[in-house]
């Protein structure tokens, strides 16, 4: 069963929250109001205390990491681990309540999305659950220190996510579900939403480099860049044929 706790990280605390998560973590305390859910908001001092008091163990995991988004993560699978409940990115915003996803039994929900990975934005699980605990202990923690981006998603991030619970699908209940519930937008620039979905993920991306971002926006112009790269290469092809035939022409003469 998982507990009606709605977990939320914030690392400078709840006073310095910038935009688009400031909106969507004032949204998403209304919506509760008239829910069963209970909120647990976390800090860099709740987060740190809570580890050094209940899992030393963890600590130098957790302090060895380079990047803040690799602390964050593994604040969440301890704090998932400890309390149970969901897990949600401050960039998100609730729509529908959850409970009409969970049954009892759920010990493990976590969702689908466009991609070939399943992401870790949105994270539900029953109390005590071994899960978190083996995915962390299977972490080598700064793999990739070359890139950043590397180094989060192989580490603690959705890739190696994505590789544990693949490896592993048959020693837990983890239920999928299909993205249009819990991850309807491929992108912060393509938000698909539909009457089936639970939130929106305005993807605040605040941790990726410029690049990367760079690379996601061109990803999310795809099916307008293919089309356009594929008229200029009929239009380069019509001018290539229409010289060519100019040619033979002139060398009739």
């Amino acid at each position: 069963m998982i507990p009606l706790i709605l977990h939320q990280i914030w690392f400078q605390g709840i006073d310095n929250i910038i935009e688009p998560y400031k909106s969507c973590f004032i949204n998403t305390i209304i919506f509760l109001k008239n829910t069963k859910w209970e909120h647990y908001f976390w800090d860099k001092e709740r987060i740190e205390t809570f580890i050094l008091d209940k899992y030393p163990q963890y600590w130098d995991i957790y302090n060895n990491c380079h990047i803040l988004v690799q602390k964050l993560d593994v604040a969440r699978y301890i704090i998932l681990y400890h309390y149970g409940g969901c897990y949600m990115d401050m960039d998100m915003e609730i729509l529908k309540d959850f409970r009409e996803l969970l049954n009892d039994k759920d010990e493990i929900v976590i969702s689908n999305t466009r991609q070939f990975y399943y992401n870790n934005s949105i994270l539900f699980s029953s109390i005590n659950n071994k899960f978190w605990l083996n995915f962390l202990d299977s972490i080598e923690i700064n793999k990739f220190n070359f890139n950043t981006f590397l180094n989060v998603q192989f580490t603690t991030g959705p890739f190696n996510f994505t590789y544990f619970i693949n490896k592993n699908i048959n020693n837990y209940k983890i239920k999928i579900l299909p993205f249009k519930y819990l991850e309807p937008c491929d992108t912060k620039y393509n938000h698909d939403i539909t009457e089936d979905a639970y939130v929106i993920n305005y993807f605040g991306n605040s941790w990726m480099d410029s690049y990367i971002k760079f690379f996601i926006k061109i990803y999310s112009m795809r099916n307008d860049f293919f089309l356009i790269m594929l008229f200029c290469l009929i239009i380069i092809y019509m001018l290539k044929s229409f010289s060519n035939r100019n040619k033979t022409n002139i060398s009739l003469v």
